[in-house]
């Protein structure tokens, strides 16, 4: 193929070449994955469907195993190793989530059939594929898109002179690959339109002037209007260097590009948020759109989506790290039952014959944590970590391998970890794909970190590659053992010093920075975007399947849906809003709140004043409950409403309110900052009595670590004196 298909095309062409339940399978899958990966298994779909598509309708196992061995041959040919691996592994996932929904009617796997699916392509097995050959007939079938630079430089050929093509090249060349993509592609698609009517279009100004008239007029039947500002930017500014270069008339009058629209905001095909009601379906929101209770009712559900999902998510950290915590004793019970059985060090267990060994899993207590085979492997891998990290299942002289019953015990696991960033998320509205690749610490512009600071609270810094720029944020916390760490406690600060404390061993071993590290069977290695809402699936699939809008989140719809309830809950703060998001109060409202939401909300607060005035105008009424028709029970309980509006704010609002109360204006507190007072607050922050004090010490504390360098360099003095004297 010469082009690229559209994400729609891609999706139809599925329905035509699959089967009807495939198709709709396959895009309720979609729903669950981010972009990247839905582009990446829809082009994999159509590009192999010539091999994929009948196999997967005629139920046959081992031609499934050998269509994916061609598939994988190719891929190995194609890409790198890491690519391929992932590649592969998409599409197996997709294909066995397929048949386990029935989309597609098949007998279940015997352990024979699915020893092949069951591998990734590793190394060794990458090197093998490449030099294995696919037959020319189906690979002829394979519906490859053709390189971008490849297709233009035919295009090229065929429309321009040979000066024009290579001062066409140079200028797309001259940029960085993405924008040189997009170069190349919006070039193709002009110099084959232009050409259309004229092969020498080069040679005619008035030609040329009036094609690219018509290409400008023709962009906003296919994009919006930010968009065509772009597409067209690129054209105009690929002729005015030809221009400037001699290859055309410099007397070629180019149109005005279209202004970018400043109120553009973003409409989603899928529903955003964790509710039933899609916010960007005018349709079926109109009959709800004048009334409070919609509000409510919307407000009500995302707060219990996102409680349901939390409360799940601490289970499984709680679980997890319990788990972790009895690790240690797992392996000082088998060690201590080995001794005293068979007079052995667990180093020498190995020289045991199989029958004793037999005879001591019979005489394993079932009272200790774990049962005698899975004691065993954590004891031997404890002893054994290196080896245990190395990735390997087996060791030449142990006959048992790695399975997940003992990766709890030694770390972290990767279906913990999802349910971490989820707690994460909610609670401090990182981005989730800043959050996935987070640096413990990095150097450079631009660097990450995480951070535990002495109030027990986690700072951390997150690179958010899209906007080429790192925001700091900070997890509130208390300096509490994470050890008497109770469920409902469980918060983000708590879930980042699990993470760090779980992974700290297999970091030091690996020398990985990142935070999120996990042994695999290639060794410790950082997990994939589409791993970590994979086992997200898996822990939301534990809840009730009636609720829709569940079953459909994800951890970006969790950030968006509790920036939504923020606002909903502040009334239309912005400013507030803006801030749990992290972005600009213009992107906040542009890309998270439909424009309506903000409209009914504003809406219900001119009415509210309006009340207000209306009451305060028949004030002087000898009888206001007559003028308003009402009577007096219902006019006092009518302004009781009216009156208690706190976006009125300021002294009017309290002297309404507390009309015999005199307003408190706060009290403003100084600290003078010197190393000594700053050494005394943090040693009141820990042994101090009064509470009220004790705050005022930690905001001073904060303060300070949040200012200048001076003022961090006179704390950090301050901390190493504190803990000098409590080493002494």
């Amino acid at each position: 193929m010469d082009t690229t298909m559209s994400l729609a095309e891609k999706i139809g062409f599925i329905k035509i070449h699959y089967s009807d339940p495939i198709h709709d399978g396959t895009v309720e899958l979609f729903k669950e994955m981010n972009y990247p990966q839905v582009s990446k298994i829809s082009k994999i779909l159509v590009a192999y469907s010539n091999i994929l598509s009948p196999v997967l309708l005629s139920n046959g196992r081992d031609d499934l195993t050998y269509c994916l061995k061609l598939v994988a041959i190719d891929f190995s040919q194609r890409y790198s190793q890491s690519t391929a691996s992932s590649n592969f592994i998409s599409l197996k996932t997709h294909i066995i989530k397929l048949i386990e929904r029935g989309d597609i009617p098949w007998v279940p796997f015997s352990k024979e059939d699915i020893s092949f699916l069951n591998h990734a392509i590793s190394k060794t097995t990458y090197k093998e594929l490449k030099k294995q050959a696919i037959p020319k007939k189906i690979q002829l079938g394979f519906l490859h898109v053709r390189p971008k630079t490849e297709v233009f430089k035919e295009v090229l050929k065929k429309t321009c002179s040979p000066e024009i093509s290579d001062a066409l090249i140079n200028h797309s060349m001259a940029y960085k690959k993405k924008t040189k993509q997009r170069i190349i592609s919006q070039l193709t698609d002009f110099l084959n339109g232009i050409t259309s009517d004229k092969t020498d279009w080069y040679n005619h100004p008035l030609v040329l002037q009036s094609e690219i008239i018509k290409f400008r007029a023709n962009l906003l039947d296919r994009y919006n209007r930010n968009t065509a500002y772009l597409h067209f930017h690129i054209i105009s500014k690929a002729i005015r260097t030809l221009m400037e270069q001699g290859l055309l008339n410099s007397q070629i009058d180019l149109p005005d590009n279209y202004k970018a629209s400043r109120r553009n905001q973003v409409l989603r095909a899928n529903n955003p948020l964790i509710s039933n009601l899609d916010l960007y379906d005018l349709k079926n929101i109109s009959a709800n759109k004048d009334t409070p209770r919609f509000l409510e009712q919307l407000q009500k559900e995302i707060k219990s989506n996102l409680a349901c999902l939390t409360d799940v998510a601490k289970n499984n950290v709680w679980k997890g790290y319990k788990d972790y915590l009895l690790g240690s004793e797992v392996v000082t019970q088998y060690k201590s039952f080995i001794e005293q059985h068979t007079d052995k060090n667990i180093h020498d267990e190995a020289e045991l014959v199989p029958n004793i060994q037999t005879e001591l899993s019979t005489m394993w207590p079932e009272s200790n944590i774990s049962d005698f085979l899975t004691s065993k492997r954590v004891a031997y891998y404890d002893s054994n970590y290196e080896f245990y990290l190395s990735g390997e299942t087996n060791d030449p002289n142990s006959p048992y391998k790695v399975s997940n019953s003992v990766n709890r015990y030694l770390g972290l696991t990767i279906e913990v970890a999802s349910a971490m960033q989820a707690i994460i998320v909610e609670e401090i509205g990182i981005n989730p794909f800043s959050l996935y690749n987070i640096s413990i610490s990095s150097d450079g512009v631009g660097r990450e970190f995480v951070q535990i600071t002495d109030e027990g609270s986690v700072r951390l810094r997150a690179l958010k590659k899209r906007a080429k720029q790192s925001k700091t944020r900070k997890a509130k916390g208390v300096p509490v053992l994470l050890s008497q760490i109770q469920k409902s406690d469980i918060d983000a600060a708590t879930c980042l010093k699990m993470a760090l404390e779980m992974t700290s061993r297999a970091r030091e071993s690996s020398e990985i920075r990142k935070l999120w590290v996990f042994r695999t069977i290639n060794g410790v290695h950082h997990a994939s975007d589409s791993a970590f809402q994979d086992n997200f699936n898996k822990m939301k699939a534990s809840l009730p399947s009636k609720n829709k809008a569940i079953q459909h989140s994800t951890l970006k719809k969790i950030r968006g849906s509790k920036g939504v309830l923020i606002f909903l809950q502040s009334r239309g703060d912005a400013l507030r809003t803006a801030n749990y998001l992290g972005n600009h109060i213009e992107t906040t409202l542009n890309r998270y709140i439909p424009h309506y939401l903000s409209e009914l909300i504003y809406r219900n607060k001119i009415r509210a004043f309006q009340n207000v005035l209306l009451y305060m105008a028949i004030g002087l009424e000898d009888s206001p409950s007559d003028a308003l028709n009402m009577s007096e029970k219902e006019l006092k309980s009518q302004l009781e409403v009216a009156f208690d509006n706190k976006d009125m704010g300021g002294n009017l609002y309290e002297k309404l309110k507390n009309p015999n109360e005199e307003n408190i204006q706060n009290e403003e507190l100084y600290f003078c900052v010197s190393t000594n007072n700053i050494k005394t607050a943090l040693i009141y922050i820990k042994t101090g009595s009064d509470p009220i004090l004790k705050e005022q010490c930690v905001t001073a504390v904060s303060a300070i670590s949040e200012s200048t360098v001076i003022m961090k360099q006179m704390l950090r003095t301050a901390q190493l004196a504190v803990q000098k004297c409590e080493d002494r």
